[in-house]
């Protein structure tokens, strides 16, 4: 039996998950190291399941914890063997957790996606003629072609291709945050496929309580621009706390 990971958070009186239950149903619990702890559940790795259940279950506990407190979120699927294993999580990587969640204090994460037009027209600024081109080619995630240089040179491509992607669409991405100017502090984009269409992706961060001026001037962008734009969040931090992150955020995350 291994561990399922929901989250780093704090250590308060807010932290105790009481009779809350994850994934499976089963009952989630709490691994402390000083003042930090994780949250987890039991659960076989071996019949992990992706289904829609199970995601939604793991969902919930991320948010309910995030409605009470400032969490690093995990994403599906971290297991760890058990409570010595998580405890060791924490302390390898202890003051990173630490200063990131200082950083994160109230933050919450909101999503605006961009439906990329087949023309090639994502959006167009009502006081200029300039218009934006998406990325010709969206990159995609190669299969292992084994081991030595064809492997390494495929994922050369796909991280060519996805930093062209992202150049292609920063003009984009700029035009869209201009309007939104001191309502958040970081952001960050991808070009993916969702629903058979080609969508950047944008995601915020900011403090919790911006998120009605943050919907009312992306309100504002939709009425004045030729912009197809889908809103979500308020979100735990998801993309804030990627792999390669923490260090990042501890010391250059700035507002």
């Amino acid at each position: 039996m291994s561990y399922l990971l929901y989250c780093i958070t704090n250590l308060t009186d807010k932290s105790h998950p009481q009779t809350m239950t994850g994934v499976s149903g089963e009952p989630v619990q709490l691994v402390v190291e000083k003042k930090l702890c994780i949250a987890m559940s039991k659960v076989n790795h071996t019949v992990l399941k992706h289904s829609l259940a199970d995601v939604l279950s793991f969902q919930r506990v991320v948010e309910s914890f995030h409605a009470q407190e400032t969490i690093i979120p995990m994403r599906y699927g971290g297991i760890v063997e058990d409570a010595a294993h998580a405890k060791r999580v924490l302390e390898k990587g202890y003051f990173q957790y630490e200063a990131v969640l200082s950083k994160l204090e109230g933050m919450v994460e909101m999503g605006v996606r961009l439906l990329l037009e087949s023309d090639g027209c994502d959006i167009h600024d009502s006081h200029s003629d300039q218009k934006h081109v998406r990325s010709e080619q969206q990159p995609v995630n190669p299969e292992p072609l084994g081991q030595g240089a064809a492997y390494l040179a495929a994922r050369r491509i796909y991280y060519l291709e996805k930093e062209r992607a992202a150049s292609k669409n920063a003009p984009i991405v700029a035009r869209i945050s201009g309007r939104l100017n001191g309502i958040f502090v970081c952001v960050r984009h991808e070009e993916i496929a969702w629903n058979g269409q080609n969508t950047l992706s944008i995601y915020y961060l900011l403090q919790r309580n911006s998120v009605d001026a943050f919907r009312h001037a992306l309100q504002e962008i939709m009425t004045n621009e030729s912009a197809k734009l889908l809103i979500s969040g308020p979100w735990p931090p998801y993309n804030f706390v990627l792999p390669g992150d923490f260090e990042r955020l501890a010391t250059t995350l700035r507002y």
